[in-house]
């Protein structure tokens, strides 16, 4: 890149199309003395796989005691110890990179593992080890955004009014009222947020 060629973009510039926690990963998302291909789609990918991250910690959010049930019928690996050596890997794989001249790019890579395998516990009936092995993956997800300066910013709870709607469309679908339940969605989603039918209950993320 060089001023003479034209193809210099200025970081004021740059932010008035992305959001600063979007181009801090995109910069992670490579080690830092590697090369590294600008692009605006590139940038756009970032914002997406940022936004997955931020998904999760929604998801995580949504997640309370309630949501557990009784114990699991003896499994030799249920899934509540699957989770929690996915976790001991992940932190181990985490230290590791940061350790190897702080490797980003595999740190970010342990971030959407935990992701998935949070994303896939949560879709399932949640016994109480699991719930409990997810509460450990929690605190060692919202560790590794924080230290990688990923995590959301704060003040971005969820409105009351969306709040509403999504009970007001639980209690619909309930009663199998299936086009009250489609519009409530699509006003839900005019306020810029979607609704995940889970197992465990509705899932309000941002848009």
């Amino acid at each position: 890149m060089s001023k003479s060629l034209g193809n210099i973009v200025l970081i004021r510039d740059l932010l008035k199309i992305h959001s600063a926690a979007a181009v801090r990963f995109f910069l992670l998302s490579a080690h830092y003395r590697s090369p590294l291909d600008f692009t605006d789609k590139s940038l756009e990918q970032a914002e997406q796989g940022l936004k997955e991250l931020h998904h999760t910690i929604d998801r995580l959010a949504n997640l309370s005691q309630a949501n557990a049930g009784g114990q699991r019928e003896d499994d030799i690996i249920t899934p509540g110890k699957r989770i929690s050596r996915r976790v001991q890997m992940v932190e181990e794989k985490f230290r590791a990179a940061m350790d190897d001249d702080f490797n980003t790019a595999v740190a970010l890579g342990c971030l959407f593992d935990l992701a998935n395998e949070i994303k896939l516990s949560l879709g399932r009936t949640i016994d109480n080890e699991t719930f409990a092995a997810i509460q450990q993956a929690k605190q060692e997800f919202e560790k590794i955004m924080d230290v990688l300066g990923l995590m959301p910013v704060k003040g971005t709870d969820i409105p009351y009014e969306v709040r509403e709607l999504v009970q007001e469309r639980e209690q619909a679908r309930k009663n199998q009222d299936w086009k009250a339940a489609d519009r409530l969605r699509t006003e839900i989603s005019k306020m810029g947020y979607a609704v995940d039918d889970t197992p465990n209950g509705p899932l309000i993320m941002k848009i």
